[in-house]
C-alpha cells in the first residue's frame, strides 16, 4: 500500500510554479523557503516525474546597428598588414610604419 501523500495536488502545483519561475537551481532552497514537509530529493523525484522546466531566462538585449557602427569607429585597432615586409629583425614580418 502506498503512503499517504504529504502534499496535495494544489500544493504541488504551487511548489512547481515557485520552482519554475525562480532562476535558482536545485531544490534545497525551495524546501527551506516554503517549509515543505518533504525532502529536497523527494521534490527532485516529483520534478523529474512531472517534467518540470525552468522558465526561459531573458536574453541579453542586442545592440542596434547604429550602436555597433559607433563602436567600430571609436576603436582604433588592427588596420591590416603593410604592403612591404618590415626590414627589421624578429617575428614582425609586416608592420604598419607611419
Amino acid at each position: 500500500m502506498a503512503a499517504k501523500p504529504k502534499l496535495t495536488t494544489e500544493e504541488w502545483a504551487k511548489v512547481r510554479n515557485t520552482w519554475e519561475s525562480d532562476p535558482r537551481e536545485g531544490y534545497a532552497w525551495l524546501v527551506e523557503s516554503m517549509a515543505l514537509p518533504v525532502s529536497a530529493p523527494g521534490v527532485r523525484k516529483v520534478s523529474l516525474r512531472d517534467k518540470w522546466k525552468k522558465s526561459e531566462k531573458p536574453s541579453k538585449p542586442t545592440k542596434t546597428p547604429k550602436e555597433t557602427s559607433k563602436l567600430k569607429t571609436k576603436k582604433q585597432g588592427f588596420q591590416g598588414f603593410a604592403e612591404k615586409p618590415c626590414q627589421g629583425f624578429g617575428n614582425h614580418r609586416y608592420r604598419n610604419h607611419q
